[in-house]
């Protein structure tokens, strides 16, 4: 049995790194209008606010060891409004998160109480609508819930139309994260 993990293991390997092979010779067409890649944010905790580049481990001083609530703060400047939702796209976030734009509550990265929840090991592609944006300055606020039993933190964030997102990011993330790990197991 111990035979067959590795052997699993080392095949999933492979996968990984050939898909990565096959993605990075794919030559890949920029879009009309580029998603926006955002590195930095300014983390909120128990410990003073301070900027921070993407990705980021959040550091223990930051939240308190049986659990609290973290605040990635992100600016994203539209030279206009949308006018169809808007692809927030992020590869994880670490323990468990709710996404708010402008103010305004998306929801959380999985249905139950936050404190439960698990958001860790898969991408997340999240399809905002339109009224949540404005024109110029926009704010992107994750708040996650962290805890001392594991690695707490955000990785970079991209936006910009849903179905890019979809096509250049997330579906090859999800499928070697999630189904093809999924298929191993099985």
């Amino acid at each position: 049995m111990r035979l067959h993990a590795i052997a699993l293991q080392i095949l999933a390997a492979l996968c990984w790194c050939l898909a990565g092979i096959v993605f990075a010779a794919v030559p890949q067409a920029e879009p009309l209008n580029a998603p926006l890649h955002i590195q930095r944010a300014v983390v909120s905790g128990l410990a003073d606010s301070h900027t921070v580049d993407l990705p980021h481990m959040a550091a223990r001083t930051d939240f308190a060891p049986e659990g609290s609530l973290l605040t990635y703060t992100l600016a994203v400047d539209l030279p206009s409004a949308p006018d169809k939702p808007m692809g927030i796209y992020v590869t994880k976030m670490a323990l468990s998160g709710t996404l708010t734009i402008n103010g305004n509550l998306y929801g959380a990265c999985e249905r139950g109480d936050l404190k439960n929840l698990r958001c860790l090991h898969r991408p997340y592609l999240f399809t905002t609508p339109p009224s949540f944006w404005k024109p110029g300055r926009n704010e992107i606020s994750f708040q996650l819930y962290a805890d001392a039993r594991q690695s707490n933190g955000l990785s970079s964030v991209w936006v910009g139309d849903v179905d890019d997102l979809d096509k250049e990011f997330y579906r090859w993330r999800y499928w070697l994260q999630v189904e093809l790990l999924y298929g191993l197991q099985q």
